[in-house]
């Protein structure tokens, strides 16, 4: 079975502008589902399933491709971070066949947290037969 979040995982640390901005002592952080405890990094990157997978074209009663939908959130103190990191995770998962879901978007400064929030969503149908996810 595949693991659609590792793969996106593994795809953003190979972009040098993620993996530097990421980097706290030994660990990346980057996170899967929800925010860390406690105080939080200057930077931080949440991979969030928005959806299960689901069918994206069925034939003689079989799923043939898979519909793919996460949300990458970007957290940081500075708001340029932000829209660098978008940038360069756009690109990194145009590698793995993702584009961007318009209309779907969060940008935001939250006062509570003295944080700046860029969320996006980005979809990919996977290529026929590719359904074990």
């Amino acid at each position: 079975m595949k693991d659609a979040m590792s793969e996106i995982y593994q795809v953003l640390l190979k972009n040098v502008a993620i993996e530097q901005a990421t980097l706290k002592g030994k660990k990346h952080n980057i996170y899967y589902y929800e925010m860390p405890d406690g105080e939080l990094p200057a930077n931080l990157i949440i991979i969030r399933p928005y959806s299960p997978p689901s069918p994206a074209y069925s034939g003689s009663d079989k799923y043939l491709a898979q519909r793919l939908i996460f949300q990458i959130d970007v957290q940081s103190v500075d708001r340029m971070t932000c829209k660098k990191l978008q940038i360069a995770i756009e690109q990194s998962l145009s590698e793995l066949g993702y584009r961007r879901l318009l209309n779907q978007e969060l940008d935001e400064y939250f006062k509570d947290t003295r944080r700046y929030v860029d969320a996006r969503r980005y979809q990919k149908i996977t290529r026929i037969y590719d359904t074990n996810y």
